[in-house]
C-alpha cells in the first residue's frame, strides 16, 4: 500500500511531491479537510489518519489540507475521482455521515455549505468547466464544536470509524465502476 498525503500548501515532504508531480493521474484522490486547532474541524485529518492505518492500495491517494481551493483542485485534473471529506454544518445531528455526489446547482446539494474557503457551488463551477472531469464524491460529517481548541468531541470522536466507513463504501463502488447516482444525494444519516 502506498499512501501520499499532504497537510496543506505551506508544508510539503519529499514524498508529498509526488503528488504535486502528477500521481494523482489515474487515481482515485481522498483529500481530507480541517483545522486540528478548532476542535470538529479537525474531523478530516482524524479520518485520514484512520485511513492510512490500512487497507488501501496503490490506486487511492489521501491528501490532508486545511482548505480547498483552485489551485488545489488543479493538482488532481487527472484523476479518476475526487473524495472529499469534511466536517460541513447542515443541520444535522453532530456525529452525523452523509454523502453527497456533485452535480448542477439545480440539486439540492447547492444548499449545502461551504467547504472552508470555497463555496459547493463554486467547485461544481469547476467541475462543469472540465477543470475537474471526473466524478467529485463529499463525505460530510456533522460538527457539533468547532471552536478554538484541538480534539474532537465525544459525537464526532464516535463518528470518525463511520466516515471512514463511508469512504471505503465509496472507494469499492469507484473501483467497480458502480460509483454513486450522479446528481442525487445519498444521505446516510447515522446519528450518533
Amino acid at each position: 500500500m502506498r499512501v501520499s498525503s499532504d497537510r496543506g500548501a505551506g508544508d510539503r515532504s519529499q514524498v508529498d511531491d509526488d503528488l504535486f508531480l502528477g500521481s494523482s493521474r489515474g487515481r482515485i484522490v481522498v483529500v481530507c479537510l480541517g483545522n486540528p486547532y478548532m476542535r470538529d474541524d479537525g474531523v478530516g485529518i482524524s479520518v485520514a489518519g484512520e485511513l492510512k492505518k490500512g487497507g488501501l492500495d496503490e490506486s487511492v491517494v489521501v491528501y490532508e489540507s486545511r482548505s480547498l481551493d483552485a489551485s488545489l483542485l488543479w493538482q488532481f485534473r487527472d484523476a479518476v475521482a475526487l473524495v472529499i471529506v469534511d466536517a460541513v454544518k447542515s443541520g444535522a445531528p453532530s456525529g452525523s455521515v452523509s454523502r453527497f455526489s456533485l452535480a448542477s446547482r439545480k440539486t439540492p446539494l447547492s444548499g449545502i455549505p461551504s467547504l472552508h474557503e470555497m463555496q459547493l457551488h463554486d467547485l461544481v463551477d469547476l467541475a462543469g468547466l472540465d477543470i475537474l472531469s471526473c466524478p467529485v464524491i463529499i463525505v460530510a460529517i456533522e460538527p457539533k464544536d468547532c471552536g478554538l481548541g484541538e480534539g474532537l468531541t465525544e459525537d464526532l470522536r464516535a463518528a470518525v470509524p463511520r466516515a471512514v466507513e463511508e469512504v471505503m463504501e465509496v472507494l469499492s463502488e469507484l473501483s467497480s465502476k458502480s460509483g454513486p447516482r450522479d446528481g442525487q444525494a445519498k444521505g446516510s444519516h447515522s446519528a450518533h
